[in-house]
């Protein structure tokens, strides 16, 4: 379900099971924006059930903030307008013409264009993957995008960050609630690390292995010192204060 957690905005919690983001959901006067589209059609059912449940209208647009799969792949289930950064359609473009059989994956993989883990995500979200099917959002910008929801407006920033240079935030200044996307996470695709599925419980421990591109960091954090919010709200784990992010990117 989703949580209230101030007088427009509401979270849906990530699912650690097969890797499901945070869902954000954006409620003004006149029209509603979810952040993060879903992982797949069954993901975004399931988002749709809860809103439907606490009779909140379904989205009239829905953002994403990069390209990983647990964030986008569920774009294709909105029949709303969809909106990415330009980087992030720049690379849906590219994956929406690859397969996405086993031995497809596992050559991409071999070719460090895909990792371990997010086969194996995939594979607990969709059972078989040749079912998945990626699209691009419908509109692109590039830096900044303001929208006016009717009594709150929001934004989205091209941010960056050391987990993907294509990532957004949505900042919801009224409010001070920033959604951080995965934007202040580990580069899990450019730095070698190890996963095994039987060693699911290693997982947080090989990440923490991962370097953060150090200059790339402190340029991102001083973009997020810029932005005047309370309330940070991670991709993958629990709301924190501005203090706790700070001292969580030190």
């Amino acid at each position: 379900m989703f949580e209230r957690i101030s007088e427009h905005v509401y979270i849906k919690a990530p699912e650690g099971y097969s890797d499901r983001p945070t869902i954000g959901y954006i409620k003004g006067d006149a029209f509603s924006l979810l952040f993060e589209a879903g992982a797949s059609e069954h993901h975004v059912q399931d988002i749709k059930r809860d809103l439907e449940e606490m009779n909140l209208p379904l989205p009239s647009l829905v953002a994403v903030s990069h390209w990983h799969w647990d964030h986008s792949f569920g774009l294709k289930e909105w029949k709303v307008p969809t909106i990415a950064g330009k980087e992030t359609n720049k690379v849906l473009k590219r994956l929406s013409s690859y397969k996405w059989d086993e031995d497809s994956i596992k050559e991409r993989i071999q070719k460090k264009e895909e990792i371990i883990f997010c086969h194996e995500m995939m594979k607990r979200e969709y059972g078989d993957t040749n079912t998945i099917k990626v699209v691009p959002a419908s509109i692109e910008f590039q830096k900044e995008l303001k929208i006016d929801l009717g009594g709150i407006t929001v934004t989205l920033l091209h941010i960056s960050g050391p987990h993907s240079r294509d990532s957004i935030v949505l900042y919801v200044p009224s409010e001070k609630v920033l959604f951080l996307g995965d934007s202040h996470g580990k580069d899990l695709y450019t730095f070698p690390w190890h996963f095994d599925i039987k060693e699911e419980d290693q997982f947080m421990r090989e990440v923490e292995k991962i370097p953060y591109d150090l200059m790339e960091k402190e340029e991102y954090v001083e973009r997020l010192q810029a932005l005047d919010f309370s309330i940070a709200i991670p991709g993958h784990s629990c709301c924190m204060k501005r203090e706790e992010l700070f001292s969580l990117l030190k």
